[in-house]
């Protein structure tokens, strides 16, 4: 599965946030961004499994690491989605992007 596809159907989780972009114009420019965070951080994660570990082979490491970075940025899109306060979609999308490049 291609990493724009697994960021959408996180989108498609948060409806909200989804619509949000739609109506602004900016849904396929945050799914450029997101999907290429996503992929730099599975990467990342690969790097640290890869040099911690001997078993599981790289398919096992990769999926396990692409799990973890998809879960990590469906926790960040989650906590934004059931904030109370009214963010700017911008102000959104800079925390989620700074927190996928950070972690």
């Amino acid at each position: 599965m291609q990493y724009k596809t697994m960021v959408m159907e996180l989108l498609e989780e948060n409806e909200r946030l989804r619509e949000k972009l739609r109506g602004e114009g900016k849904l396929l420019t945050v799914l450029d961004v997101l999907a290429g965070n996503l992929r730099r951080r599975h990467r990342e994660l690969m790097g640290e499994m890869q040099g911690s570990r001997t078993d599981g082979g790289f398919s096992g490491i990769s999926s396990e690491a692409l799990e973890i970075a998809v879960q990590e940025m469906r926790d960040r899109m989650t906590a934004f989605s059931d904030c109370d306060e009214i963010m700017d979609l911008d102000q959104i999308m800079r925390e989620v992007v700074r927190h996928s490049s950070v972690e």
